[in-house]
């Protein structure tokens, strides 16, 4: 994997965690899969499921999982919605250092 490669697919990941954790737009569903968790009997699994919900690390390597079989499966696609991502995590990390 060459060094553009990687760094298109760092900040896609990166961009599709912070969506998934972090932004507003996911704040719902966020919220249904925490209600849904608070109303099974708490147990190691549910515990550990509130818990995957909130963690950038366990939660990249599943975006970045289905990201690259998304690349093995149609790279034209990958290259496309991982340019978006990246565009706008770049966009992000200026906007936050201003």
């Amino acid at each position: 994997m060459d060094t553009s490669t990687t760094i298109l697919g760092s900040l896609a990941v990166y961009r599709a965690t912070k969506l998934i954790i972090d932004d507003e737009i996911t704040q719902e569903l966020r919220e249904k899969a925490f209600a849904a968790l608070d109303a099974r009997p708490k147990t190691v699994l549910t515990r550990k499921l509130s818990y995957f919900l909130t963690c950038p690390w366990c939660v990249s390597i599943w975006v970045a999982a289905a990201l690259l079989t998304l690349k093995l499966f149609s790279p034209a696609t990958y290259e496309y919605f991982a340019s978006i991502l990246a565009f706008s995590a770049i966009t992000g990390l200026i906007d936050s250092r201003l």
